[in-house]
């Protein structure tokens, strides 16, 4: 992962409202993954998860990283 496009998305993350714990490219039942961990002190829901998971695949989309399929993950320790 290239270390100006992990800032690009910290970034939008912080824009967003959200604290930006980590990035992970990955493996998940055979498929690549690429998952990024969000939290906030109130706790972060699914629909959090959904607003940052939309913003950052635009991102993605124009600056295109991952040459090969992947899946976006956007998650959180605290999720409710």
């Amino acid at each position: 992962m290239n270390k100006k496009v992990e800032e690009l998305i910290k970034k939008k993350v912080e824009e967003k409202g959200f604290s930006f714990l980590g990035i992970k490219l990955g493996k998940s039942r055979g498929e690549r993954t690429l998952e990024i961990t969000i939290d906030s002190p109130g706790g972060v829901s699914i629909e959090d998860c959904a607003l940052v998971s939309q913003s950052i695949e635009a991102l993605l989309d124009e600056n295109d990283p991952i040459k090969e399929k992947y899946l976006l993950v956007v998650s959180s320790p605290g999720t409710s």
